[in-house]
């Protein structure tokens, strides 16, 4: 198995041609709100909202991993703790 060192530096080797697109899910989650709005029943409504939010997260996430990789920054667990 691999330890967690390894396995961050194969993720940071990644070219951006194989990383995921914070603007992708950025667009997803966009889509999902406005999905949500067509909707009547707050379950659903909700749902959406929910899984947009995650998606807008996800964005986030991957934004924060690419300024690490390129700074050269070691990743933070926004607890001000190292990942590894």
């Amino acid at each position: 198995m691999l330890c967690d060192q390894e396995v961050i530096s194969r993720v940071l080797a990644l070219n951006d041609a194989v990383q995921p697109k914070p603007g992708r899910y950025r667009e997803a989650a966009e889509k999902l709100r406005e999905l949500a709005a067509q909707f009547q029943l707050p379950d659903i409504e909700g749902d959406l909202q929910v899984l947009a939010a995650r998606f807008e997260r996800m964005a986030a996430y991957y934004d924060e991993q690419r300024r690490h990789a390129t700074a050269g920054v070691e990743p933070w667990n926004g607890a001000g703790q190292q990942y590894y």
